[in-house]
């Protein structure tokens, strides 16, 4: 954390050079046209289609989809990691996708800087095992200030990536905690 300033006898004893820490930061940008932000309960808030909603939460797993269910958002909350970077976790990840996905095809996969923190970015597809569609993900990760490891992912019909990757980047450009 940064350090605490010392107190002074009047406030404008305080420079106006002062560097901003975390909790100073300027507020996300308003959302798109067709987007709305919503603050979600376990501590952040980003912005998600108009017609989407909170539509599940579970084992520190939060979802926000339409009404198909098929495009959707999925936010990864792990309170004090077993471990030390959301690299090393896609990595692990990775390998269990690997076994269980059919023709699964890392994109990329690489350490990143997101909010100011350390992160990584992990994209891949696979075929669907019911439909025989090229499915696509990506997968953006970072530790929080906090400790938490927050992932914020979406998956799509490969057909279908264009929009989602609309979604995920206005996801990850309107992010914040708190």
């Amino acid at each position: 954390p940064p350090p605490t300033p010392t107190p002074t006898s009047t406030p404008t004893d305080r420079t106006p050079t002062e560097t901003p820490t975390a909790s100073q930061q300027s507020a996300p940008p308003e959302p798109p046209t067709g987007f709305r932000r919503v603050t979600d309960p376990a501590g952040f808030s980003l912005a998600v289609p108009d017609v989407w909603s909170r539509t599940n939460a579970n084992a520190g797993q939060i979802t926000y989809s339409g009404s198909t269910g098929m495009e959707h958002l999925l936010i990864g909350v792990v309170h004090n990691p077993p471990y030390a970077t959301s690299y090393e976790n896609f990595l692990n990840i990775e390998q269990k996708a690997k076994a269980n996905q059919k023709n699964f095809q890392r994109l990329r996969l690489e350490p990143n800087t997101f909010q100011g923190r350390p992160g990584a970015i992990w994209e891949y597809t696979f075929t669907d095992k019911q439909t025989g569609e090229t499915l696509h993900a990506i997968d953006q990760g970072y530790i929080a200030p906090n400790g938490t490891d927050y992932s914020i992912y979406t998956k799509s019909r490969d057909r279908d990536w264009q929009y989602a990757r609309k979604i995920f980047d206005t996801a990850l450009s309107t992010w914040s905690l708190g």
